[in-house]
């Protein structure tokens, strides 16, 4: 059993520190993890600045043969897989969503014999939506917005059991009911070489 986990991006966070973090969150293991960083709850004061950063760097994130020390992700377990995955998107974009990037099967050749997916960005995310309530299982991640009433309504109502949060200060009481709390994870960027199988070679 698993769940998604809500990223919570605080005024006084450290951002470049936190978008990485954020990437290995939904990124790693092609999303195919349990808990993973979804949705984002980012404070309205650095909103320009941290999507900006965001945006660019999964933009330019690897993508290919896990064998090849580049790779930085790679492909889905299966077709099927892939078809649900972009199928949560689609519906998304069809109930309001916008894709802010990815969004789209990547089949740039040799990757078009793969089932590979582009990280993708949804904007105007709505609490009733799959794509929200359900995990995905894939490198997709929503926007949320800012506020604790929502990150408890959404760890709690939707069986979340972890929160990541970036932020510098102690000043802000953390919320009781969570299971779990990861304050400051994973400030190092996606690396070619972690995370980019459902399992380790022994």
């Amino acid at each position: 059993m698993g769940g998604e986990g809500p990223f919570i991006a605080e005024l006084d966070c450290d951002i470049d520190g936190a978008v990485n973090s954020l990437i290995v969150g939904f990124c790693l293991m092609q999303g195919e993890v349990c808990c993973t960083s979804t949705p984002l709850f980012l404070h309205e004061d650095i909103y320009d600045e941290f999507m900006e950063k965001l945006v660019r760097k999964v933009k330019i994130l690897q993508l290919g043969d896990t064998m090849d020390p580049s790779t930085q992700m790679g492909s889905l377990i299966s077709k099927e897989q892939l078809e649900r995955v972009d199928g949560y998107v689609q519906e998304a974009v069809t109930d309001g969503a916008r894709i802010v990037c990815g969004g789209e099967k990547y089949t740039v050749p040799p990757h078009d014999k793969g089932n590979y997916y582009e990280p993708t960005i949804l904007e105007n995310i709505k609490n009733t939506m799959r794509c929200a309530r359900e995990e995905i299982f894939g490198p997709v991640f929503s926007l949320g917005g800012l506020g604790w009433v929502k990150v408890v309504d959404f760890s709690v109502d939707r069986w979340r059991i972890v929160i990541y949060m970036y932020k510098d200060s102690s000043s802000r009481q953390l919320p009781q009911n969570i299971g779990k709390i990861h304050p400051n994870l994973f400030e190092e960027e996606l690396s070619p070489s972690i995370h980019k199988f459902g399992g380790e070679l022994i």
